[in-house]
């Protein structure tokens, strides 16, 4: 419902559940030479219980470079999205906006919330 949607998206307690994942996949395989791709197939994985399918992956990767960029050229907008207690070391704030947009798009899919 719309009221479902607003709620996910906006109440305090999921924010606060997309960030928690985005500090997962911003921080997961850092030291094994993981790709950003590789890190939305696990966070996939994750959320929705299956393989993701190629076109999802495709997607997702579009989503994540195009607000990495975002974020890069507007690191205010990052910093003011992610505080820096939210930051894990070595990770910049602009990465880890880009990735709250997929945990959040992960977390508010219908098969995320509703687990088939």
């Amino acid at each position: 419902t719309p009221l479902q949607a607003l709620t996910l998206l906006n109440d305090p307690a999921y924010i606060e559940i997309a960030t928690g994942l985005a500090r997962r996949l911003a921080t997961h395989g850092m030291n094994d030479g993981m790709t950003d791709r590789e890190r939305i197939a696990y966070a996939f994985r994750l959320c929705v219980a299956r393989q993701p399918l190629d076109v999802e992956v495709d997607h997702l990767t579009k989503v994540f470079e195009q607000e990495l960029k975002h974020f890069e050229e507007h690191p205010q907008a990052a910093q003011k999205l992610i505080s820096a207690k939210d930051r894990p070391e070595g990770v910049g704030a602009s990465r880890m906006a880009a990735w709250l947009y997929v945990a959040n798009i992960l977390l508010n899919l219908d098969e995320t919330i509703t687990k088939g």
